[in-house]
């Protein structure tokens, strides 16, 4: 069974300038930056008639280009993190890119996905690291990336090993996002 999610890939200028973030932190598995991605959809694992549905129902329709802003580093799970992320500005396009692939799965029978939908690109996962030492961190890392923009030309359909949290992923197919 492949556990699957949607996203979007990060140009390799944003790849660059967060994978200079990973440093200073004993207690953070640093992501690979060739894994970095926003995460539209967690699908999960499924069996191949399902990725085959959701596959077809991803096709039947044309998908709006959103625009994606890279903001400041931040960290998830407050007094006990668990990961720290950069944040991706909302942006109406890329919220609706979400909602609409949620209403997709659930109509192909998926259960709907427990987390709201905070978009980001995760740089690391925090084992045992402590609220404070994240807090120095941020405090020198957390500034936001000058002039990283961009719009994505395709979203993807991830396949990912099972585990929690972790690549490698690998691109199952991509399908065009429109300009509008």
């Amino acid at each position: 069974m492949p556990r699957l999610f949607t996203g979007l890939e990060v140009p390799s200028s944003v790849r660059l300038m967060l994978s200079l973030k990973q440093s200073g932190l004993a207690d953070v598995r640093w992501i690979d930056p060739s894994d970095f991605h926003i995460t539209l959809r967690f699908i999960g694992d499924v069996d191949h008639q399902q990725a085959n549905d959701i596959f077809d129902a991803l096709s039947q329709r044309d998908w709006a280009q959103p625009h994606i802003n890279v903001g400041e580093t931040k960290c998830f799970g407050g007094t006990r993190p668990t990961a720290l992320y950069a944040q991706i500005q909302p942006d109406h396009t890329l919220l609706n890119l979400s909602a609409t692939q949620e209403q997709l799965m659930q109509r192909l029978g998926l259960a709907p996905d427990s987390r709201r939908f905070t978009p980001h690109i995760t740089i690391g996962r925090c084992k045992n690291a402590s609220a404070d030492s994240i807090a120095r961190y941020l405090s020198q890392n957390g500034a936001a990336l000058p002039d990283q923009h961009y719009r994505p030309a395709r979203f993807a359909l991830y396949s990912a090993r099972k585990s929690r949290g972790g690549g490698p992923y690998k691109i199952e197919q991509t399908w065009p996002l429109i300009s509008q």
